[in-house]
C-alpha cells in the first residue's frame, strides 16, 4: 500500500465540483479549516458588511443565525 495525495483534490477529500462552490469567496475546505473563533468572526463580518444579495442572504440566513 502506498500513501499518495490525490491530484484532483490535493488531499482535501472533496470532489472538484464541491470545492468549486464558494461562500463569500471561500470554499467548504476553507470554511471547515477555520477555528471556531475564525468562523464566528468571518460570519459576523459577512452579516455586518451586507456583501450578500437578498437571495444569497435568504439562503445563508440559517448559517449566519447559528
Amino acid at each position: 500500500m502506498v500513501e499518495k495525495e490525490c491530484e484532483a483534490c490535493s488531499g482535501k477529500r472533496l470532489r472538484p465540483e464541491a470545492l468549486a462552490v464558494k461562500f463569500a469567496e471561500k470554499s467548504i475546505n476553507d470554511l471547515v479549516s477555520f477555528s471556531i473563533k475564525e468562523a464566528k468572526d468571518f460570519l459576523n463580518d459577512i452579516a455586518k458588511q451586507k456583501v450578500l444579495s437578498i437571495e444569497q442572504r435568504k439562503i445563508a440566513q440559517p448559517l449566519l443565525k447559528e
